[in-house]
């Protein structure tokens, strides 16, 4: 009996380890579909924020070594990608199309010393320019509000916007958040 008591019992904690460590590798993944359904609700409720028609893109692996200023895009042309598209993630804007091929697009980054998107401040009180910072400080990259009157006084924590003037970026796309005075 008491040999039938401890071969049941090796076989009972067989059991209850192999259902541990299910329950132990399926509640590791937990953490990133909590991010995942996140990031999915933020981009459908980008789709409701946008008055404009958009396409869904990933971003690609480039074969080639690049600069980090620029993204390849899936979706080119055939899905109605145009050069100087916008183009926006949930956080606010990435960047520009600078081309469009059939299957895929090449954008240029907030990060490209040639980016340029007029803005204002959510509240209304400061608008002007936002470019690359030349001074960005430990390889981080930042932007600069640049052309705001010395007047209008922009304090850290003020959410920027595109204001859609030039007709690339449209009205009301978060492009950053004021981290403070350099100048």
């Amino acid at each position: 009996a008491r040999a039938e008591e401890g071969r049941t019992s090796r076989e009972r904690l067989r059991t209850i380890t192999v259902q541990r460590d299910s329950a132990a590798y399926l509640a590791q993944g937990i953490p990133t579909l909590l991010a995942e359904n996140e990031r999915l609700r933020q981009l459908l409720a980008l789709s409701r924020r946008l008055s404009t028609p958009y396409v869904a893109a990933d971003v690609l692996h480039q074969s080639q070594a690049t600069d980090g200023r620029t993204l390849l895009l899936s979706a080119g042309t055939r899905d109605g990608v145009s050069e100087f598209d916008p183009v926006v993630a949930p956080e606010g804007l990435i960047g520009v199309v600078l081309s469009a091929a059939e299957r895929t697009s090449v954008v240029m980054t907030w990060a490209h010393p040639e980016f340029r998107v007029s803005a204002f401040t959510v509240s209304g009180n400061a608008s002007g320019v936002v470019a690359p910072s030349p001074s960005s400080t430990g390889g981080e990259g930042a932007l600069e509000f640049r052309g705001v009157p010395y007047r209008d006084s922009v304090p850290a924590g003020t959410l920027v916007l595109s204001s859609g003037l030039g007709g690339v970026y449209p009205k009301g796309i978060p492009v950053g958040t004021v981290t403070g005075v350099i100048r």
